[in-house]
C-alpha cells in the first residue's frame, strides 16, 4: 500500500512545499518506507513508498528521461513483466525492474490506451509538462482510492481524504446528499463522498486536466449476461 498526493495551479503559480509536504505525510500510514517530492511550476506531487517491489530503484515520483512525463503510482501490476516484455518489443529501454517504470512507459508509448493492458489494482497521477496536462485513472474494480477537488485555480489529489484536508483551500462542508447515500447504502458510491465539493474518482474511470477543462471518462464496463469483457474506446 503507497499513498499519492497532489497538486495542479491551474494559473502555473508556485505550489506552496509546505502544503504538498503535510498532504504527503497525511498519507505516511500508508507508505512508512519512503517519502518524496516533485515539484515545477504550478505542479507539486508527492508519494509515500511501501516497498515492495525493486525495493533499491523504484522510488517516486518518477519521470520518464525527457522528463516529460512524471508519475505517481499507489497499486500493482500483476502483469508488469508480460508488459515489460511487449515494451521492449517496441524498443522501450529500462532502468529498473519495477512495476512503476512499466507503468510509466507504457503511459508514454499508449497515453490512455494503455489502461487497456493493465492487470491489477492502481490509483496513478501523470504529470505532462509539454502538454500541461494531469491524468489520473483507477483500477476497474476501484481497489485503490482516488478523491479530488477543484476550488477556482486549485486542484488536488490525494488516495485518502485526510490528505485533501491538509489542504487550506479544501472544502469542508458536510454533503448532505453522501450523508443520505450513506446511512441508506452504508457508503457513499462514487463520485460522491460524504464532503461537498470533494469527488472520488469511479472505479475504471480516468480523468483529465488540461488547462481549465476538466473531463472524465469511464474506459472499461463489467460483463452484462454473459457478454464479453467491454473495453470503452
Amino acid at each position: 500500500m503507497c499513498g499519492i498526493a497532489g497538486i495542479i495551479h491551474l494559473d502555473h503559480s508556485d505550489i506552496p512545499f509546505a502544503i504538498l509536504q503535510k498532504m504527503t505525510e497525511a498519507l505516511e500510514h500508508r507508505g512508512p518506507d519512503d517519502g518524496r517530492f516533485f515539484q515545477t511550476h504550478g505542479v507539486g506531487l508527492g508519494h509515500r513508498r511501501l516497498s515492495i517491489i525493486d525495493l533499491s530503484t523504484g522510488q517516486q515520483p518518477m519521470s520518464t528521461r525527457g522528463k516529460r512525463y512524471t508519475l505517481v503510482f499507489n497499486g500493482e501490476i500483476y502483469n508488469y513483466q508480460e508488459l515489460r516484455k511487449q515494451l521492449e518489443q517496441e524498443g522501450v529501454q529500462f532502468t529498473t525492474s519495477s512495476d512503476t517504470e512499466v507503468l510509466l512507459l507504457a503511459y508514454q508509448l499508449y497515453q490512455e490506451k494503455c489502461l487497456a493492458l493493465l492487470n491489477g489494482m492502481f490509483a496513478f497521477a501523470v504529470w505532462d509538462a509539454k502538454l500541461h496536462c494531469l491524468f489520473l485513472a483507477r483500477d476497474r474494480l476501484g481497489k485503490k482510492p482516488l478523491y479530488y477537488f477543484q476550488k477556482g485555480n486549485v486542484f488536488a489529489f490525494a488516495s485518502e481524504l485526510t490528505a485533501l484536508f491538509s489542504h487550506p483551500d479544501c472544502p469542508h462542508q458536510l454533503s448532505h446528499g453522501g450523508l443520505l447515500k450513506y446511512l441508506t447504502l452504508e457508503y457513499t458510491p462514487a463520485p460522491h463522498t460524504i464532503i461537498e465539493g470533494i469527488f472520488k474518482l469511479p472505479a475504471a474511470h480516468y480523468l483529465q486536466l488540461e488547462t481549465d477543462q476538466c473531463s472524465v471518462q469511464r474506459y472499461w464496463d463489467f460483463p452484462v449476461m454473459g457478454n464479453p469483457v467491454h473495453l470503452l474506446a
